[in-house]
């Protein structure tokens, strides 16, 4: 069977469709486009327009069964709300309360469409993949200009009021944060938010250099001591209040690969031995890379598309 998947970003769409086995779970994808992100009624008409010319040449007696979006938020993920399957209050222009999922049910009225953020949807990928063993709970974290948080708890992803929005969390203040007198962060909403503190825009704003150039910041630069810090920081926060079983670190800041040791040091240490099945033995398998790398969006987008098979 054929299944599609939609990841919205800010800067650029991408769309692929996969054949999936149901019996075998084997999903295998096909093909994959990459769309400028214009005005909504333009990228979603070239994503329409891509879906269905796909859905000819590789349908196979077959059309598309189901379809999974994972977006850039916030967005409105409650069914019975006028605006479900709409992005929200995002500052983006032109996308305040853009139709996602109306856009694409038009075009495609009998086939289930499964909606999240684009980080609930690769935590559900994470956990459904079986790549971290057999555990039922996980956390997903992107760090870039923004940090997103995602929940899956049994394959399913985690939504109540809304999504999470684990980016704007309060926390305190590194130590060499408070010496450099760096205590004003850079969240428009919050400021000194983790995403206000340990953003690619906060580092740079520490450094005085363009957030291009943060890619030439030295391993052995202690910046990255203040930023493990915060992460460290959200993390200890998911293991007490979400008890996740693994947290999956990606995004741009964590191309930088030293952060993935100092961030589970520092997490251990805040921890302070209180959740014992956390330690310096046992952090290694707790917080990871992701086994997606750049395609974890996508990857969601497909397996939340795979829940709406498979429920039926």
């Amino acid at each position: 069977m054929l299944i599609a998947g939609v990841e919205c970003g800010g800067t650029t769409f991408k769309v692929s469709i996969a054949g999936y086995d149901k019996v075998s779970k084997k999903l295998d994808r096909l093909e994959t486009t990459i769309i400028d992100t214009t005005t909504p009624p333009e990228t979603i008409n070239k994503v329409v327009e891509w879906l269905q010319q796909k859905q000819e040449e590789h349908k196979k007696g077959d059309p598309i069964v189901s379809i999974g979006i994972a977006s850039f938020g916030p967005v409105d993920l409650d069914k019975s709300s006028p605006t479900y399957g709409y992005i929200t209050t995002t500052p983006k222009p032109n996308w305040h309360y853009a139709d996602v999922v109306g856009g694409i049910k038009k075009a495609f009225p009998e086939v289930p469409i499964a909606f999240d953020t684009d980080v609930n949807a690769p935590a559900v990928a994470e956990l459904a993949s079986g790549h971290h063993g057999n555990v039922k709970s996980l956390a997903y974290i992107t760090a870039g200009t923004g940090i997103g948080v995602g929940l899956s708890l049994d394959l399913r992803p985690v939504h109540g009021m809304m999504h999470p929005e684990g980016g704007h969390i309060p926390v305190p203040l590194a130590p060499q944060d408070v010496k450099d007198g760096f205590t004003q962060g850079t969240c428009p909403y919050h400021g000194c938010c983790l995403e206000g503190l340990a953003n690619g825009i906060a580092i740079a704003k520490r450094k005085n250099i363009s957030f291009g150039d943060i890619k030439n910041l030295e391993d052995a630069d202690p910046v990255w001591d203040t930023v493990a810090h915060y992460y460290a920081v959200l993390c200890t926060n998911l293991f007490l209040i979400g008890s996740v079983e693994v947290i999956v670190l990606g995004g741009g800041i964590f191309q930088r690969k030293i952060l993935y040791e100092k961030v589970r040091n520092a997490t251990v240490k805040l921890l302070n031995g209180y959740v014992s099945k956390v330690s310096a033995d046992t952090i290694k398998g707790q917080i990871k890379d992701s086994e997606f790398g750049a395609d974890a969006g996508i990857m969601g987008a497909f397996y939340i598309a795979i829940n709406n098979i498979n429920k039926d």
